[in-house]
């Protein structure tokens, strides 16, 4: 439990305010309409492949099942609430070690 408070007090601390840049505007929130549903869409993630590279590396692989969910496809409201999009359409946020992630389409 001590290493479940630990990681509390790193996150709460790293999301304190920080005072906004002379000129920026102050954020704002907007209420949205609700986004589109994708009833039953599922993503599984198969068995990692490890693949020794050479005495000190290994490369991982993973395969991913995406069903129910287009991958690559526009989400429908875009355009429509001031979000991210991604001119390559919808797709899976993939994080690895805490690294930044990677789009995979």
């Amino acid at each position: 439990m001590i290493f479940g408070a630990a990681s509390l007090m790193i996150v709460a601390s790293a999301f304190r305010p920080q005072p906004r840049p002379e000129g920026r505007p102050a954020i704002s929130l907007s209420k949205v309409g609700q986004s589109p549903e994708f009833p039953g869409a599922t993503l599984k993630v198969g068995t990692p492949a490890a693949t020794k590279v050479n005495k000190d590396s290994t490369k991982l692989s993973f395969a991913f099942e995406v069903s129910k969910y287009d991958l690559k496809a526009q989400t429908t409201d875009n355009g429509t609430k001031s979000c991210a999009n991604s001119k390559d359409g919808q797709h899976i946020h993939f994080i690895l070690d805490n690294q930044p992630y990677k789009a995979l389409y």
